[in-house]
């Protein structure tokens, strides 16, 4: 029996190898325990896993945060005190791991995967007043 999903954004597989591919590689990199899930919407497997309880460097959240914010690297580096080698050395495993083609695409699978609430990268609405002139 095939467990059943809600089709998440991103981060789908057309193959149930493939999912589990990018599942080997997070248990056996990042010891994260995910599993992998089909969606009948989509028609193709997912991971799923429960963010909070993944373990993921706080730093490293916080460079994938910032990557989905739109800082370039230096900007992280800048910001947070972390070498940009080590930066790159983040994104890498990571997208290794998850077999992310992009940063955005490892953002997206973060979100998909719980790390994030898409929500986080809205800006504020704010009120602006708009004065015309009355002529």
């Amino acid at each position: 029996m095939i467990a059943q999903v809600a089709c998440p954004p991103s981060a789908a597989y057309p193959t149930r190898s493939a999912a589990n591919d990018v599942k080997r590689g997070l248990v056996r990199v990042l010891h994260l325990p995910v599993s992998v899930l089909h969606c009948e919407e989509c028609d193709c497997y997912h991971l799923s896993g429960n963010g909070p309880k993944l373990r993921v460097p706080k730093k490293c959240l916080r460079v994938i945060k910032l990557i989905a914010q739109g800082y370039t690297q230096p900007e992280i580096a800048k910001i947070t005190g972390i070498a940009i080698s080590t930066i790159q050395w983040y994104l890498y495993e990571l997208k290794y791991s998850l077999a992310a083609n992009s940063s955005a695409h490892l953002v997206a699978i973060m979100i998909s995967m719980g790390f994030f609430n898409p929500r986080d990268f809205v800006p504020p609405i704010t009120e602006r007043t708009q004065r015309c002139k009355t002529q």
